[in-house]
């Protein structure tokens, strides 16, 4: 996984510098004929920071807070009933901007769409990226090979043309010029200490004047450390290969530095030399080196018609640009290099709704399904007070709409101040915050200011809600063949109560090969009575029971009923077989009539949904009340 790791953390790096990137592009067309080259390159490091350093500062100005992917979904686990987190690789990745370009996971889908591009796209980038760098280490030592036979000039006339450039410059490092007979123009050459390796042929026929220029034009790519940031974006686009916009990116960064330096040139200057600077340009660059490659910086190899267009248009910027460069060039500075605050999408797929909750508290809350409530609460506050039930923030509650009207939400709102969120086809949606006391007086005034922190927060999380498509008895045609890993989670309602049946326990029969020694369904019930038995459901005989599979349809559907009674090896009364039926890709049955034998105490029903994928078999276990049945009735 650590390549995989490795491709994603890469390409969402690139992801986020093709953003800035394009951001410089908009800026550098706006602004390209007012204000000085040296800012449009100082712009592209900002693009070179994004494409290697993973990480970053948060901002609500960073430019990425117009994206509205979550940083991390969680789901809760009906199984465990814990809190499931299904990450689009925020572990690794701390922007989520490659969230909305990847396929969404699917944790109980056979094969995950995630993996699989995940994997062959690593192996792809890495073959490819591998070889343009040992390409380039190539390239720099044949070309560092050939240039080891220049040697240092010793010609006063050039030591102190050489010194006079580099005082103009206020550059202190003593910079030493070579000469050599295969170059045919200047290059600056040497990672650690950079020289100036100029043609045997130019020393010998260019006048001062033009040499001075030439020389300058040298020493500001070193002064400005270009010989090492030419070959560390050499580097970076062959890491970042696949993306397009850094192609055109490089392109015009190099154009920007060379820009750059020739601007410098002709402010060093006093008088205006835009025409022998000029010349000199193009005359260097009427023989190319063809012998450099891995990042060498050669005066005049590139972009020459350009160059000489801008030198000749150079004006002085004024004291008023300059101060514009400057605020624009740190504006952008905030803007690009801060990521926006992580936040993580709280999705329920049972009803059809998300809030999107800051990353900054997300880890101090939990989360609790209670059927038709969806509880808030402060993990502190429960974790100090673990027997008492306190600590909630604030619930959802969900109103059926069969059974409810949204003039039932405003007299509820009369009474504890029940706030309408929204609807979708099924179901109303309300917000409450608790009425009564949810930190006792005793505790800590730290855990207090924290759970008033939590609840102003949560005034924000809360205008964050949004009505999803519901997933569960929609009513769609669905398609049987997808296969689960492990069982899927279900939708279980009595189509006369607006709540679903959240409590159920899933029982492997044979799973993966694996055969399971359990107890039966009625064995079950009796040993899960605590959480089975807790807010049942009271269907009348003859009501119609749905069970909603999601996206993965039992090549085989059978239900069973089992009553309750005093006995816990087997129920004293029969097993009843339901039939039962598919409509659309949801399962219906019918609830039995009261069974015929009142001699035997029933507390209530035990139903068993047996759900077969090939060779993988488990039942879904859940309970009703018994008011209907025999004593009872």
């Amino acid at each position: 996984m650590m390549l995989e790791n490795i491709f994603l953390s890469i390409f969402n790096m690139s992801i986020t510098a093709t953003i800035v990137a394009l951001f410089v592009i908009v800026i550098r067309l706006i602004l390209n004929k007012k204000l000085s080259k040296t800012f449009s390159y100082i712009l592209w490091v900002v693009v070179l920071i994004r494409l290697i350093i993973p990480f970053s500062y948060y901002s609500k100005f960073s430019i990425f807070n117009i994206s509205s992917v979550p940083s991390q979904i969680i789901k809760i686990n009906k199984d465990s009933g814990g809190i499931q987190y299904i990450s689009n690789g925020i572990e690794v990745l701390e922007n989520p901007t490659i969230n909305s370009l990847l396929p969404a996971p699917n944790p109980t889908a056979s094969i995950d769409p995630v993996q699989v591009v995940t994997f062959v796209g690593s192996r792809i980038w890495f073959i490819i990226a591998i070889s343009m760098l040992l390409l380039l280490v190539i390239a720099y030592i044949r070309t560092s090979s050939k240039l080891k036979t220049a040697i240092i000039n010793k010609d006063k006339t050039i030591i102190d043309i050489t010194e006079k450039c580099s005082k103009r410059l206020n550059f202190k490092r003593k910079i030493k010029i070579y000469t050599s007979e295969i170059v045919q123009s200047p290059v600056v050459f040497g990672l650690v200490r950079p020289k100036i390796i100029m043609p045997k042929l130019m020393l010998d026929t260019y006048d001062k004047e033009t040499l001075s220029y030439i020389i300058t034009h040298e020493i500001v790519h070193i002064k400005r450390f270009d010989y090492i940031i030419k070959p560390i974006m050499i580097i970076v686009l062959s890491i970042h290969w696949f993306n397009p916009i850094i192609w055109i990116s490089f392109i015009l960064a190099s154009m920007d530095m060379e820009f750059a330096c020739d601007e410098k040139v002709i402010k060093t200057w006093e008088d205006d030399i835009r025409s022998e600077y000029a010349t000199s340009l193009i005359n260097t660059a009427a023989i190319q080196n063809g012998i450099f490659g891995g990042g060498i910086l050669a005066f005049g190899q590139s972009n020459i018609n350009k160059r000489v267009s801008g030198i000749m248009k150079y004006k002085k910027p004024t004291l008023f640009l300059s101060g514009l460069a400057i605020t624009i060039l740190l504006i952008t500075m905030i803007f690009t290099l801060t990521n926006r605050p992580p936040d993580i999408l709280y999705e329920n797929d049972e009803y059809g709704f998300s809030l999107t909750i800051p990353k900054s508290i997300s880890d101090d809350i939990n989360i609790i399904e209670n059927s038709d409530v969806i509880y808030f609460t402060s993990k502190d506050v429960e974790e100090m007070f673990p027997e008492e039930v306190l600590g909630v923030i604030g619930r959802i509650e969900i109103y059926y709409k069969k059974n409810s009207t949204k003039e039932d939400l405003k007299e509820l709102e009369e009474i504890y101040n029940l706030k309408y969120l929204g609807e979708n086809d099924k179901y109303y949606f309300g917000w409450a915050i608790a009425t009564d006391v949810q930190v006792p007086p005793e505790a800590p005034n730290q855990l207090k200011d924290k759970y008033r922190n939590l609840e102003e927060k949560f005034r924000d999380v809360i205008k964050t809600f949004k009505i999803n498509k519901v997933n569960g008895l929609n009513n769609s045609k669905k398609l049987s063949g997808k296969h689960p890993i492990e069982p899927p989670p279900i939708i279980i309602i009595d189509e006369t109560n607006p709540h679903t049946i959240g409590n159920y326990a899933i029982l492997k029969t044979s799973w993966n090969g694996t055969m399971y020694d359990r107890l039966s369904f009625y064995q079950a019930a009796w040993n899960s009575e605590p959480t089975l038995l807790t807010g049942l459901h009271r269907p009348k005989p003859g009501e119609k029971f749905k069970i909603d599979f999601g996206d993965y349809l039992p090549d085989e559907v059978s239900v069973k009923m089992a009553y309750l009674t005093d006995s816990f090896n087997e129920s004293l009364l029969p097993i009843v077989d339901i039939p039962v039926s598919n409509v659309e890709g949801i399962y219906e049955f019918i609830n039995p009539s009261a069974s015929k034998d009142s001699t035997v105490p029933t507390s209530g029903r035990v139903f068993s949904i047996t759900a077969t994928w090939d060779e993988n078999i488990c039942e879904y276990v859940f309970a009703t009340d018994g008011k209907f049945d025999n004593w009872n009735e």
